[in-house]
């Protein structure tokens, strides 16, 4: 599932380029710059190290991938809030 880089919050798992090789990393801090452009700081693993983080900059409206637990997530919560409408109309 692609977002655009405005959207991207802390805890976010993102594939991305990092210590050259694209991996999945979780994102630890956004920093919008408000110039055009968002710098990330980054770390391979879900345990954030500050020796492995990296910092990475997107422009604001560039389409970024997010990990596939991300969007089973998204899907996992949409379907439960679904079912809470179903229930209230019933």
């Amino acid at each position: 599932m692609k977002i655009q880089a405005m959207e991207i919050r802390m805890g976010d798992r993102i594939l991305a380029y990092c210590n050259n090789k694209q991996q999945i990393c979780t994102v630890r801090q956004v920093d919008d710059s408000g110039q055009g452009s968002i710098a990330l700081t980054v770390c391979p693993s879900e345990n954030y190290r500050l020796s492995l983080a990296r910092v990475i900059r997107f422009q604001r409206d560039a389409l970024v991938d997010l990990s596939s637990k991300n969007a089973e997530v998204e899907t996992e919560t949409e379907e439960v809030v679904e079912e809470e409408i179903e229930l209230e109309a019933i």
